[in-house]
């Protein structure tokens, strides 16, 4: 949720370029050489440097960034230059940490300089560099802290840009660059910045390996999502998308880039924190972020790409402060969350210690006052420079005239701003929640109405708590977004459906199943009101199918049924003739779905009984049966393909016996008729149940 590493006080190398190296001293034959230049970019960015007179000779410089699956953490960059004839010295400085592995054309000058040697019409420099970049400071820690964790619940920062061999999120290199030049006026430089094979860059940062991009452009600025083949999304990647455009359009404060890079960063790795704003347009965030949280990460880094001004030390509070407020207000005004959840987020600000944090003295914070005590503000004074203008001002105002601030914005330029939007009354209001301790209250429903406008009827749709979950002769338990069911089972979802906008309004629902609507559910709702939503379906062949539900996204897998199998059996090692024992086979499920199958008990290579079992996932069951033998000697008594031997012995018998009439009388000791095999007695589905009890109370049973 960061808008710079710098914020994050990540101990790193610098993100920065090296400084620009000092023009060379003007040689003795002045009139060969007339002019020298030099351009360093705090990160690389792609197009030219500045609007290019056509007549100017040109330096085009592109860096190209490969990723190393042999070598985790380290992604090799080439830098090619293309001299024009004009151009007679032309210097690369390199960033801190770049390990140069081979040049063309180009020898080292000094430390991290390399100068070109004059032949040919260019040349190369390739060096590789340590991607990997960690911080165990605010990030994930302050995240957890905003939304309420106690101190068991937070764990160490992580990464800010990773490299994992297989894909890296990485920061582009900074590069500098100095050249001279005769006979021209000027002469120009032209960055790029590409990704070899599969990937994207924004300039700032960049994705390396296999991705899908989903773009849109919005008043002339092109947003584009990346997505990660390793990256799992839990909002679509359309919605995503639509709610940054939307953001675009809302937000009118003066600067807008032509392009925008958000990377949905795969949560294969612990991350810093749960978003990170780099450079002017680059941002990355968590894959699994949820769009219906007024903590909207997606809009807060948006925010971030938005904002040209630089901060000094009493100003700093307003760089998070007007992300976290916009994410949440923009939250509402999409229908992601309900006022009541937007009133909530402002609310934190009121909290110790927080509350009492003075915004313009940074050490003073805690709790990360600056997001929460700073939203908080935020939002006071825009309803303040609503109510004093009657809706002419708001502080998209402010937020435009700091954007066009070439200094760096303190408090006192926050505080002028202010004051022009709608005079010094206001800018006393801002003034006593930017400077002193104390904070102000949040607002209601109606009084956001009136002083915000109406929000139309919108629908919030959310999962209900254990949904989804799968029903059937198998299971009945909660799933995954991404569940495996076995064919036969059944699917349900429920959910909640709130109108979050300011009118009655009616929705419409709907399952649908690989693009087919399959059920829907619709009604009327009122402002804050809300309705519970069910939607079954039960799958009766194997594949994979895509569902949502309203705008939940699931991948549904089916497969036929595992095939359970028979792991050890157990009988007494000496059995009497005539008498029932016990048999006890274990059965196994090893597979991640349900499993089905048949299972047979018999005496001597003689089927006796054949039943089917029925097992969730990774989960075990006794099977059990009784036998009788009729014969003294060894048996086998098998159960599936586990059997096992036992030894018959004739029962003990009583020489004397007589019978009620006194006579004497003989037996055979058989117990009933010979070579009879009892029916076992399995119980088999009760001892299902009592395991899927059994797992549900360990825990054990999981979630697919």
């Amino acid at each position: 949720m960061d808008r710079r590493v710098a914020l994050l006080s990540i101990l790193l190398v610098s993100l920065v370029a090296v400084p620009a190296a000092t023009p060379a001293a003007q040689p003795a034959d002045a009139s060969a050489v007339r002019a020298s230049g030099s351009a360093t970019d705090p990160v690389t960015t792609t197009g030219p440097t500045a609007a290019a007179a056509q007549a100017n000779p040109t330096i085009t410089r592109t860096l190209t960034l490969h990723l190393t699956p042999g070598q985790p953490g380290e992604v090799r960059a080439v830098v090619d230059v293309d001299v024009p004839d004009e151009v007679t010295e032309f210097t690369l400085q390199l960033q801190s940490n770049a390990d140069v592995q081979s040049t063309e054309h180009f020898e080292r000058d000094s430390d991290r300089e390399y100068a070109w040697t004059g032949d040919g019409s260019g040349g190369s420099v390739t060096f590789t560099y340590d991607a990997n970049e960690t911080s165990d400071t605010g990030g994930r820690a302050a995240l957890a802290e905003r939304l309420g964790a106690t101190s068991t619940d937070t764990q160490a920062a992580e990464y800010a840009f990773a490299d994992t061999g297989d894909w890296a999120i990485t920061r582009v290199p900074g590069l500098g660059s100095s050249w001279r030049w005769r006979d021209a006026d000027d002469v120009d430089l032209e960055k790029t910045v590409t990704v070899a094979g599969e990937g994207t860059t924004g300039g700032y940062m960049a994705y390396l390996g296999p991705m899908t991009t989903y773009s849109e452009t919005v008043q002339d600025q092109e947003i584009t999502l990346a997505v990660p083949d390793a990256a799992e999304m839990r909002e679509s990647p359309e919605a995503v998308l639509a709610s940054l455009a939307n953001a675009s359009e809302r937000l009118r404060v003066g600067q807008r880039d032509e392009t925008a890079l958000v990377i949905a960063a795969p949560r294969a790795v612990d991350w810093s924190s749960a978003g990170l704003q780099y450079g002017d347009t680059d941002a990355w965030v968590v894959a699994d972020a949820r769009l219906d949280r007024a903590n909207n990460v997606w809009l807060h880094e948006y925010v971030h790409t938005r904002q040209e001004f630089r901060t000094n030390r009493s100003g700093r509070w307003l760089t998070e402060a007007t992300a976290d407020y916009y994410a949440a207000l923009l939250a509402y005004e999409q229908g992601h969350v309900g006022f009541d959840a937007f009133r909530d987020k402002l609310q934190r600000g009121t909290e110790d210690p927080q509350s009492t944090a003075v915004l313009a003295e940074p050490a003073t914070w805690s709790n990360s006052a600056n997001y929460l005590k700073g939203s908080l503000v935020t939002g006071a004074i825009d309803r303040r420079l609503r109510g004093t203008t009657d809706g002419g001002a708001t502080f998209q105002r402010v937020f435009r005239r700091l954007n066009g601030q070439e200094d760096t914005v303190d408090n006192a330029d926050i505080l002028d701003a202010v004051e022009a939007a709608a005079g010094s009354d206001t800018r006393s209001y801002a003034d006593r929640y930017t400077t002193g301790s104390g904070a102000p209250g949040t607002w209601s429903r109606e009084t956001h109405s009136e002083l915000f406008g109406p929000v139309p009827a919108s629908f919030a749709y959310m999962l209900a708590d254990g949904s989804p979950a799968v029903a059937g002769p198998y299971r009945n338990t909660t799933v995954s977004m991404s569940p495996t069911l076995a064919v036969g089972e059944t699917l349900a979802i429920e959910a909640t459906v709130e109108n979050v906008g300011g009118g009655v309004g009616s929705y419409e629902a709907a399952l649908v199943v690989d693009g087919t609507v399959e059920a829907t559910e619709s009604g009327e709702l009122d402002p804050g009101e809300t309705e519970t939503l069910a939607f079954e379906r039960t799958f009766d062949e194997a594949g994979t199918y895509d569902v949502r539900v309203a705008n939940r996204e699931l991948t549904v897998t089916v497969r036929e049924p595992a095939t359970p199998r028979v792991t050890s059996i157990e009988a007494p090692d000496t059995v009497t003739v005539g008498e029932a024992f016990t048999v006890r086979a274990t059965v196994d499920n090893e597979a991640a779905w349900p499993a089905a199958g048949a299972v047979s008990l018999s005496l001597d290579g003689e089927e006796s009984r054949t039943d089917t079992v029925r097992l969730p996932p990774a989960s075990r069951l006794t099977y059990t049966g009784t036998v009788t033998v009729s014969e003294a000697g060894e048996h086998v008594v098998a159960v599936g393909g586990e059997q096992v031997t036992v030894t018959a012995v004739e029962p003990e018998t009583t020489a004397d016996a007589r019978d009620g009439s006194g006579d004497t009388s003989g037996g055979d000791g058989d117990g009933g008729p010979g070579g009879s095999l009892p029916m076992p007695g399995f119980g088999v589905a009760g001892t299902v149940a009592a395991l899927v009890g059994l797992l549900a109370g360990l825990g054990l049973q999981r979630r697919q």
